[in-house]
Parts: C-alpha cells; sequence; structure tokens
C-alpha cells in the first residue's frame, strides 16, 4: 500500500512484475500493517534486523516449516532478493524451509544488478562471505522434464514489500 513516501514506483512496480513470473506471491504492506498483521504469524524463524524482530531456533536437516527473514537488497530486474547468509541457522532456514517470507525494505529495491556493486562489494569483503541470491522457489527436472518443486530450497516463496521511502 502506498503511504505517500517518495520512492520509485516503477522500480517496484518492476520487481513485482518479475517476481510473480516466477511464481512469488508479493505483498505491498505499510510497516505498520506488517507490525500488526505479518508478526502474528506461527514463524519458526524470524529474522528481520530492520524492527529488530529475531527467532532463532536448531535447524536441522528436516527443515521447518515456515521461516521470515529480511533481504539485503532486491533487484526489480530479475525480481531477486538478495541476503547476505553469513549466519549459517540463516543460511539453514532460507534452504531449509518449506515456506519462506522474505522482507523487503522497498528502499532496497534497485533496478539492475550493477546498481548493488557498492554494497554486495562491502558484504563480500567479510570472511568466509556467503551471498545468496533468490529468484524464486525451488524448482528442478530430471531427463525427461519431471518437474520437482521444493528439493534444493523452499516450496513456496513470499515477498512481502514494506514501503519505508
Amino acid at each position: 500500500m502506498y503511504n505517500g513516501a517518495k520512492m520509485d514506483k516503477d522500480t517496484i512496480e518492476q520487481f513485482v512484475i518479475n517476481s510473480k513470473r516466477v511464481g512469488n506471491a508479493n505483498t505491498l504492506i505499510s510497516k505498520n500493517e506488517f507490525l500488526a498483521s505479518f508478526m502474528q504469524d506461527d514463524y519458526e524463524y524470524v529474522y528481520i534486523p530492520a524492527f529488530n524482530y529475531y527467532k532463532k531456533i536448531l535447524i536441522d536437516k528436516n527443515g521447518i516449516k515456515k521461516a521470515i527473514v529480511e533481504s539485503n537488497l532486491a533487484i526489480a530486474e530479475t525480481g531477486t532478493v538478495v541476503i547476505d547468509n553469513n549466519d549459517e541457522t540463516l543460511r539453514r532456514s532460507t534452504s531449509l524451509a518449506e515456506e519462506l517470507n522474505i522482507v523487503v525494505l522497498s528502499s532496497s529495491i534497485v533496478s539492475f544488478l550493477e546498481d548493488s556493486n557498492e554494497l554486495l562489494n562491502n558484504l563480500t569483503k567479510k570472511d568466509h562471505a556467503y551471498i545468496t541470491f533468490i529468484t524464486g522457489a525451488s524448482r528442478t527436472a530430471d531427463i525427461e522434464l519431471v518437474l520437482a518443486m521444493g528439493v534444493h530450497g523452499p516450496l513456496r516463496v513470499n515477498i512481502i514489500i514494506i514501503i519505508d521511502a
């Protein structure tokens, strides 16, 4: 929901279009609406530094049902979110949750990958940097072109864009 703040609506719109193309559900919402509704859900793992929300659990190879995490940035050109996954539990949550909910602050959406060079350079300067690019739910097909969902990552990806700019 647009709250009157100045932002690049075209970039956000392009992100949503491309994110939908790969099967993601997308929600535009204000910070207050998000805090009132989404945080009442039953997430097993929560990592949202922007609002100081954390709920960490041990995630083993069997995975979890639902996680909600914050992205560092989003790329409109491809509908991709980028997450600094240096923390092992965060990394497991993004690959072992059946349903992955990703919070994207509207101010973190860039038009093209090249627009994120400075941030990505800073993130990858860390020792053992681990950056994850997520464009949609896990899809894989065998030689007979049988599509399997959720084999190498989440079965469903929901993008929650919080209008913050």
